[in-house]
């Protein structure tokens, strides 16, 4: 057993209000955060509103440039677009994720607006668990 501390990694990280997604568009977002701590990446739950289809986390460790996500969920959707599953999420990894202070997460969150309405109220985020270095 490990204590954890968690952290909201959201596409807009100061007043968490959700995107606007035009009929017909496909929009990808993403968000860079800075690691506070160093630590095990344990958790990441993925957070997908309907229209999502996918999130992920890319990790760039201090001076290493990363394009390829080492954890992405993809939505399955009803015939409404609607969300019905999310796989491969949760991440989970019983090691844990090396994660150094400094270094960088990319949230990357996905959105297909099939619909001929403006969708107001798209989320994508991620919650994820760190177990800090003793």
């Amino acid at each position: 057993y490990r204590d954890v501390k968690a952290l909201l990694l959201d596409t807009d990280p100061c007043e968490h209000k959700p995107l606007t997604i035009a009929p017909g568009a496909f929009v990808e977002k993403s968000q860079t955060f800075a690691m506070p701590l160093a630590g095990n990446l344990m958790v990441a739950n993925g957070i997908l509103s309907d229209y999502g289809v996918a999130v992920s986390l890319t990790h760039q460790q201090t001076g290493n440039v990363s394009l390829i996500p080492f954890w992405r969920a993809e939505a399955n959707l009803d015939e409404t677009h609607q969300i019905i599953n999310l796989n491969d999420n949760p991440f989970f990894d019983p090691v844990g994720k090396n994660i150094q202070s400094g270094d960088k997460l990319t949230l990357g969150v996905s959105f297909d607006n099939f619909s001929e309405d403006w969708h107001n109220e798209a989320t994508g985020a991620a919650m994820i668990y760190i177990a800090p270095q003793d």
